[in-house]
């Protein structure tokens, strides 16, 4: 497949980088984490040789921002991927925490409760749903406003602040979109969090939540 522009000729790819994300003509986004994988293991295999001249605070220091931060970066675009890369990135993530505590027998369960952190599935659902709250609140890019709308109800519901979910006639662009996912799990957060008054109180209180009853195909 090929598209013509005046005298230039733009021919089909499996994948383009934008911004420094690759997209893949499948929208599954897993050459991006295995390229993410990758660079986050090389700075892993750095610090590991440095790790006996390093304090754990120092360790931890140099592993959240050479290592951790790369699954930091525009997660709301590949955060539902498949169970297969997202297994990498807990590979990777277990190696980094076993790295910090030199502790190389713990399951990533237990290095996570040691250190009192979430996985990083968590953490992009937990992104996620602070997205939604300010785009209720009109406080993030005007882009995202019309994603994902308030629902109105004439009952008094237990369950409140509810928003509606798009239509999907479809799986792949539908049940597993962003937009889809995002209503869905937003509806199931508790109360106390959704009516949050401020944006910092609401991050204060979405840390308290581990993406119980997410529904999406990592969680299951």
């Amino acid at each position: 497949m090929s598209i013509n522009i005046g005298k230039s000729t733009i021919m089909a790819t499996n994948e383009v980088e934008l911004l420094g994300v690759t997209i893949d003509k499948k929208l599954s986004f897993s050459s991006h984490i295995k390229k993410l994988c990758k660079y986050a293991n090389n700075k892993l295999y750095a610090i590991i040789r440095m790790r006996k001249y390093l304090s754990i605070p120092q360790a931890k220091l140099l592993v959240n921002t050479y290592v951790l931060s790369y699954f930091s970066y525009c997660p709301l675009l590949w955060m539902f991927c498949y169970k297969k890369e997202m297994s990498l990135i807990n590979r990777v993530h277990k190696r980094a925490l076993r790295t910090i505590y030199n502790n190389f027998t713990l399951e990533l369960d237990e290095l996570l409760v040691m250190n009192n952190s979430c996985s990083i599935h968590t953490k992009h659902l937990r992104t996620l749903m602070t997205e939604i709250y300010k785009s209720l609140r009109k406080e993030n890019p005007e882009l995202l406003w019309n994603i994902f709308e308030s629902k109105c109800t004439q009952y008094n519901l237990r369950n409140k602040m509810l928003i509606n979910l798009p239509k999907a006639e479809s799986t792949t662009f539908g049940t597993n979109s962003l937009a889809f996912k995002g209503s869905l799990i937003w509806n199931t957060l508790p109360n106390f969090i959704k009516a949050s008054p401020t944006q910092s109180i609401f991050l204060k209180r979405i840390k308290t939540w581990n993406g119980e009853n997410c529904t999406c195909k990592i969680c299951r």
